[in-house]
């Protein structure tokens, strides 16, 4: 017999996050039990089988599980198509549900109908019930290098970065249309999917995708909107000092979104800018230790300048001539290897 069509796909893609994903399933049990869906598990590989592990406790569950790690896009990408609901959600794994947000975003799609939604997030907070910040203006710019330099320190401090700021909180403070947003929580039409193409760039192995999406949904003439009306708690994410075991995959796929977003001239304007900042810099380093005393915040900053400038080496010549703007186009994934 066939099966109706369930309301909402959540498709979830779980890469070793065992330890968050059974909570999010029973938030999801919890507040939108009621709710028509389906949940779609894409495992990238994962040490654990994640079968076993969900056991008799969630049935309706599929898992498509991968013979290797797709990454984030690729992966949300399968189960994309393999979505049967009206609605597709991306979810991450370590989220926690706290209310029918779900049902609210829906709601609002459907009051909405004709305003040309590509996609719909809700407000982010962290585990104390803060705020978390699921996008900023400069994404994807040479504003975040130009903030870097020295001599635009010296000149502007931290005035603009400050104003930008503000902006932002203004704006997570109503429902707005942004220029993208946190790919945690995103949910689109399906119908608007599959007609527009509206899958995630496989050419990113994890990082910036979302800002890559958000560009490639308000091209094709659809907005994003950030709708804080409703909320969830993201475990992860959202922090300002990124580990360094991180810090190698975040750089170098903001670089790809950068060239995908601007193009290679832009990109490579950024690239010289960056250079020279590692360089300045470095000099001021120098001069700080030759006159004074260095303290633990100098001594991370030049172990990040020496990660950098051995990516810079590495991959930005990569991204210039193996990469291409056109989404998915360039058949392999940029994936950082010490």
């Amino acid at each position: 017999m066939k099966s109706e069509q369930p309301i909402l796909s959540i498709i979830i893609v779980n890469t070793n996050d065992e330890r968050f994903l059974i909570p999010c399933l029973q938030s999801l049990m919890q507040f939108e039990n009621s709710l028509s869906k389906e949940v779609i598990i894409v495992d990238n590989h994962s040490r654990n089988d994640i079968q076993i592990l969900l056991g008799e406790k969630f049935p309706d569950v599929s898992v498509i599980k991968l013979e290797y790690n797709a990454g984030f896009c690729k992966a949300n990408n399968i189960g994309l198509r393999a979505a049967k609901g009206k609605y597709v959600l991306l979810l991450n794994p370590d989220t926690i549900l706290n209310s029918n947000c779900i049902s609210s975003c829906i709601e609002y799609f459907e009051t909405h109908s004709n305003e040309h939604i590509g996609a719909v997030g809700c407000r982010l907070n962290n585990v104390k019930g803060d705020l978390q910040k699921s996008f900023y203006w400069g994404a994807a710019t040479m504003l975040h290098t130009l903030q870097t330099n020295p001599f635009y320190i010296k000149l502007f401090g931290y005035r603009i970065k400050k104003k930008f700021q503000q902006r932002d909180e203004q704006w997570f403070s109503q429902i707005s249309k942004v220029d993208w947003l946190c790919g945690a929580f995103l949910m689109m039409e399906r119908e608007t999917v599959i007609e527009k193409s509206f899958y995630l760039d496989e050419d990113i192995f994890l990082y910036s995708d979302d800002v890559v999406f958000g560009n490639l949904i308000r091209r094709n003439g659809y907005s994003v909107i950030y709708y804080p009306v409703t909320s969830i708690t993201h475990l992860g994410g959202g922090g300002t000092d990124v580990s360094i075991k991180k810090f190698e995959q975040i750089m170098i796929s903001d670089w790809l979104c950068m060239m995908k977003i601007h193009g290679k001239f832009y990109f490579l304007a950024n690239q010289i800018l960056l250079f020279e900042n590692i360089f300045l810099n470095e000099m001021f380093f120098k001069k700080q230790i030759l006159f004074h005393h260095a303290v633990v915040k100098d001594l991370r900053e030049k172990i990040l300048r020496k990660k950098t400038w051995g990516l810079w080496k590495k991959y930005t010549f990569i991204i210039l001539f193996q990469y291409k703007r056109k989404n998915s186009s360039s058949g392999k994934m940029l994936k950082y290897h010490a």
